[in-house]
């Protein structure tokens, strides 16, 4: 049975990596070692104030976003869900905020 959304790809795709645990522990050790890189006294440091507050500008425009989204619980359809609450919050959004008249 081919996906409603995409017929053309067969249906039943593997969920799992054999070793996604691992896989994501060991990006997470190396996501900390790039991160100690930056920090000072480190032979790539970032210079103090203008590339640390081009960081911090990043990390408030990232949680901007993220406390942007609407919240949707865990599950296989959660994709679905969370594009379905975008799509009514912009309709909402749009209707409350345009007063046309005709």
């Amino acid at each position: 049975m081919a996906p409603r959304h995409h017929p053309l790809i067969p249906g039943k795709l593997r969920r799992r990596a054999p070793a996604g645990r691992a896989i994501g522990a060991a990006a997470l050790v190396f996501s900390a070692g790039l991160a100690v890189l930056y920090l000072p006294g480190m032979p790539a440091a970032l210079v103090w104030p203008y590339e640390w507050a081009i960081v911090g500008a990043w990390w408030l425009a990232g949680a901007v976003f993220l406390w942007r989204l609407p919240s949707v619980g865990p599950g296989a359809d959660a994709e679905e869900r969370l594009i379905a609450a975008v799509a009514r919050d912009r309709r909402h959004q749009g209707s409350a905020g345009s007063d046309t008249g005709g």
